[in-house]
């Protein structure tokens, strides 16, 4: 009975050889894509979602593999929407997996975030590092705009038309005498500006 089901075994085996007949990958690597040093905003409860690669220990790409993201408990760490600190997914056509609405809770500082995957030999894992802060972090993407460059632009021109009246104002002369014109730069809701 078992030489009838031999070429039927050997088939799946040549079809995907880098899946053990127990469903785990052999020798599987983990490669961090995105989200590794990333910076999230508590304020703004955003945070940077992380894209991970699977490959088999032949450096293949491998799909339909289940990969499990595990942040910290307590302290600084980040949620995966209703899933809490703990998200599971598979990898794609690609090889890819991803996660999704990562969120930041509200303390701040470093923390790490372990990345599995099931091999043939146990469980095989990868680890990055993001930070959580009060200061900014990363913005949410925007959509048809270019707010970024409008924003340098201006400031690029300001800072231009700072000089040229402190030129006009000292009349273009080499004196050592230093006139002090005001001025204010706003980028994004910070404002500097000179001595008051």
């Amino acid at each position: 009975m078992f030489s009838f089901y031999r070429p039927l075994v050997f088939a799946v085996v040549s079809i995907f050889p880098q899946m053990s007949l127990m469903g785990a990958i052999s020798d599987p690597k983990i490669t961090i894509v995105e989200g590794d040093g990333a910076f999230n905003n508590i304020k703004r409860r955003y945070g940077r979602n992380i894209k991970v690669e699977v490959r088999d220990g032949a450096g293949v790409l491998v799909p339909n593999v289940t990969v499990t993201f595990l942040a910290p408990a307590v302290g600084p760490s980040i949620t995966f929407g209703p899933t809490g600190n703990k998200f599971e997914t598979q990898t794609d056509a690609n090889g890819v997996a991803a996660t999704t609405q990562v969120i930041p809770n509200t303390y701040e500082g470093r923390f790490r975030i372990r990345v599995s995957v099931a091999g043939d030999e146990g469980v095989h894992s990868a680890f990055l590092a993001q930070s959580n802060t009060n200061a900014g972090g990363i913005e949410a993407p925007k959509t048809g705009g270019s707010g970024g460059k409008k924003a340098l632009w201006i400031s690029l021109i300001g800072g231009g038309a700072a000089a040229g009246v402190i030129l006009a104002v000292s009349g273009g002369s080499s004196s050592n005498t230093v006139t002090s014109v005001p001025t204010n730069l706003n980028i994004g809701g910070v404002s500097v500006g000179g001595p008051r």
